[in-house]
């Protein structure tokens, strides 16, 4: 198992300014676009992603604006590039979900957020989304590539260009999981929610965060509460107690954190810990299936709905973020429960 170590009313445009540069812009949603403009805002982008479907990475970076290839030289693109074109398989794979623009009066001379027209957070089409300084006319595009068991939405960012959209920025993130998606586990998280169970409600909530994110500076409403809601978590002692410290066996366990990692097929709970034993494939295994059974046992909920667990020990806490740190990750099955 290979591991890669990684959230319609309609509304008159708004107004907006920044307090950095008092730049004006002007947002619209989809449905406020002219069908012209509807038409280049896709031109664009479906450009873009018939490139990746080609697996034509060099010519899919030839084709972004210069702003993309400062910051993401070819050399460095090309890997990426062809990870994220296998993510890709077919056009028909691929569908499209929604599109904003905002068109600045000046040239803004920073980074700035950007609604679209709806500044209405409980709207379910609601998306903030950071431009970049310099362009006038930009634009933001989702896409939802349909391919199981993981499902992934495509975030563009576009800046116009010579009557062209040209590509700023690009994001692709997992939003499903055999159809589970955000939305499943924020229901999953509700019923933990009721049960009183708080470590449970607080992994389902991050897994709906993880399927709601759509990159760094783009956030929906559903993230927005989401981050909300985790954060008033964090704050609450049953969790604090659940998610630091472990009694088994007459042993005080020490959680270090409680993350998710990617697979190329699944999202899967991470429990770190600080190792009892020394660090190798006998005795953290056999240490791990002390802690499984422990977990599940206090979470039977949560462990049947995951199936799988990655424990990873250290030997000594990860401090220092330059310091190499030994560890040793070992998956667990509910099936290997004894």
């Amino acid at each position: 198992m290979t591991y890669r170590l990684l959230i319609v009313f309609l509304i008159i445009p708004i107004i907006g300014h920044s307090q950095n540069d008092f730049a004006v812009g002007v947002g619209y949603d989809w449905s406020q676009l002219e069908q012209k403009d509807k038409d280049l805002i896709k031109q664009s982008s479906d450009k873009y992603l018939r490139k990746l479907v080609a697996n034509d990475v060099e010519g899919f970076w030839e084709l972004c604006h210069p702003d993309f290839k400062r910051v993401t030289p070819l050399s460095s693109f090309k890997e990426m590039g062809k990870i994220i074109s296998e993510m890709i398989p077919t056009m028909e794979m691929i569908e499209f979900i929604d599109a904003k623009r905002v068109v600045y009066k000046t040239t803004p001379k920073s980074s700035l957020f950007s609604t679209g027209g709806s500044i209405d957070k409980s709207n379910p089409t609601y998306l903030q989304f950071y431009t970049i300084e310099g362009i006038i006319d930009q634009s933001i595009s989702l896409y939802k590539v349909k391919v199981k068991p993981l499902s992934r939405v495509i975030a563009l960012k576009l800046g116009l260009e010579e009557n062209e959209f040209m590509l700023t920025r690009f994001d692709i993130n997992t939003c499903a999981i055999d159809d589970k998606d955000a939305d499943y586990y924020l229901n999953i998280a509700r019923e933990w929610e009721n049960n009183n169970s708080q470590f449970s409600r607080f992994v389902a909530l991050n897994m709906a965060y993880r399927l709601s994110y759509l990159g760094q500076g783009t956030s929906t409403s559903t993230m927005i509460d989401l981050t909300k809601s985790i954060q008033e978590l964090q704050k609450d002692s049953v969790l604090i107690t659940e998610i630091k410290k472990w009694s088994v066996n007459d042993s005080i366990y020490d959680i270090i954190n409680t993350d998710l990692i990617e697979t190329k097929s699944d999202i899967t709970p991470n429990i770190i810990y600080l190792s009892k034993v020394p660090l190798g494939e006998e005795s953290t295994k056999n240490e791990v299936k002390i802690l499984f059974k422990y977990f599940s046992e206090k979470y039977p909920d949560l462990v049947n709905e995951f199936k799988k667990f990655v424990f990873t020990a250290y030997e000594e806490y990860p401090v220092l973020p330059t310091k190499q740190y030994k560890m040793y990750r070992v998956v667990m099955d509910v099936d290997e429960l004894e």
